[in-house]
């Protein structure tokens, strides 16, 4: 029998065990079919054929078989987000993978734009740290312990279409009303014009009955009129339209104009479809020069106002009444008037600022002290004045002035943001006196015999006192021509 991991689905190699090991056992055989359930039909030479259960030529080994590689692959997921119009808008975007997994969103450029694990349904909602990009948007999914699946099918994220549909005349040859349009998209502060005619043999009402300003900022222009007056009218154009308010909510809203004649008593209705777009689908905001934070996790009030001035520095085309506001890690989010919102990643906005260590560089001095002293750290540094106000000095290990000599030593610069550099220095321990103060020569008498050069070194009593190098010399030259005690000077 033959050992399978899976004994529901056998492998290529797996059926390739089972056709051996039958055939060794059925040497008349000439065709065996290994099912994928491990089941088999032999046939032999005489054309009769047996059929063997899974029972008969597999054994389950699961327990202690080799998990096989083929199974580790991981599928592609699946976005199943429709992102039609969705383009340049904070939008989640959903996305099928296997429980548990890590899902992560790319960009048309390849770059990670989301991420988030899969919950126990499979479904991943993907927040994208900036707002969606337009663009081919796809994803993959790592199990945990697994290696990344293949990339999805792309899903395109596109901007919404700004459609427009013509529209035309209802009624008949007595009473008719005429719209140039049927239906127009527009984002806040578009400028809308629409043609509103009337034609009959006698007008006794034109007018918007219904939603004539329900889109703040346009409202009928011209000659409306919903109740008959002492003038008759046969033809009345008007308009409809204005500029669509920074506040107008995203949504559709349908306006409804009436003709009525007075003569024939007819009344004839036509309506015209507004479709307003949320303002964020209108731009695509770019992040601006980045801005050196001090601690990325926790940016201050100063430096967030520098990241909006950075960030409305190259975005002058956005509504002058958009808000903006930015997170304690430096995510910034651009609200506009009709509160739709655009959001830009603190990775596009933020760097961490160099640090002092990296921006200052201490240079070593040498410095001279005397045995037995204790000396200043900031006296080995040659350029404390180019360092920042705050900066500290300190030797890393206490310098030995015990004995004379250079010494090595490391003085420790520590920055006021906490930073610190090492520098090795050269302290150099020597008694500042002269010999002649530090030293002091004892006469000794000696006698030499007359017309004699004595030696002035056996004048002094105490040589080997003196330091290496001495020399001893006579003032002035002892006359030893007649005898007696002279007195000279060394």
């Amino acid at each position: 029998m033959t050992v399978v991991y899976d004994p529901s689905a056998l492998t290529d190699e797996e059926k390739a065990k089972v056709v051996a090991a039958v055939k060794a056992a059925n040497s008349a055989a000439t065709d065996i079919q290994v099912q994928a359930d491990g089941s088999v039909v032999v046939t032999f030479a005489d054309g009769s054929s047996a059929r063997l259960s899974a029972a008969q030529t597999i054994k389950d080994g699961s327990q202690v078989a080799k998990p096989r590689r083929a199974r580790a692959a991981v599928a592609a997921p699946v976005i199943t987000s429709n992102l039609d119009g969705k383009g340049s808008s904070a939008t989640d975007v959903t996305v099928q993978a296997p429980a548990g997994s890590t899902v992560k969103l790319y960009n048309t450029d390849g770059v990670v734009i989301g991420e988030a694990v899969a919950n126990a349904q499979g479904v991943a909602t993907v927040t994208p740290t900036n707002s969606l990009p337009v663009g081919e948007i796809t994803a993959t999914a790592t199990p945990a312990g697994g290696s990344e699946s293949p990339k999805s099918a792309p899903v395109t994220a596109t901007r919404p279409t700004l459609t427009t549909v013509e529209g035309g005349i209802s009624g008949d040859a007595y009473t008719k009303l005429l719209i140039s349009k049927s239906h127009i998209t527009v984002y806040p502060g578009d400028e809308v014009s629409v043609d509103v005619i009337a034609a009959a043999s006698a007008i006794s009402q034109f007018y918007a009955p219904k939603n004539a300003t329900a889109v703040y900022g346009l409202f009928p222009q011209g000659n409306y009129f919903a109740k008959t007056g002492t003038e008759t009218f046969k033809e009345v154009r008007n308009k409809f339209g204005g500029t669509v308010h920074e506040q107008q909510p995203a949504g559709d809203v349908v306006v409804t104009f009436l003709l009525r004649n007075k003569k024939m008593e007819k009344v004839v209705t036509r309506d015209l479809k507004i479709t307003v777009i949320e303002t964020a689908k209108k731009y695509e905001p770019v992040a601006g020069e980045k801005v050196e934070v001090a601690d990325p996790n926790n940016v201050s009030e100063k430096e967030k106002q520098k990241i909006i001035a950075a960030v409305k520095a190259v975005n002058t085309n956005l509504p002058a009444n958009s808000t903006y506001s930015v997170d304690e890690k430096g995510n910034l989010v651009i609200t506009y008037p009709d509160k739709s919102t655009d959001k830009i990643s603190a990775v596009y906005l933020v760097t961490p600022a160099a640090k002092d260590a990296e921006k200052y560089t201490p240079v070593a001095k040498a410095q001279t002290v005397a045995p037995g002293s204790t000396p200043n750290a900031q006296d080995s540094i040659g350029n404390v004045s180019d360092l920042p106000s705050g900066t500290t000095f300190a030797f890393k290990t206490p310098v030995d002035t015990a004995t004379e000599g250079e010494k090595d030593a490391t003085v420790v610069v520590t920055y006021p943001d906490g930073t610190k550099d090492e520098v090795p220095v050269k302290v150099a321990v020597k008694d500042p006196r002269s010999d002649a103060d530090k030293n002091n020569p004892k006469a000794k008498a000696q006698t030499v015999t007359p017309g004699s050069t004595p030696n002035a070194q056996d004048s002094i009593g105490n040589v080997s006192d003196l330091p290496s190098g001495t020399t001893f010399a006579f003032k002035t030259p002892v006359d030893t021509a007649t005898e007696g005690e002279k007195k000279m000077r060394q």
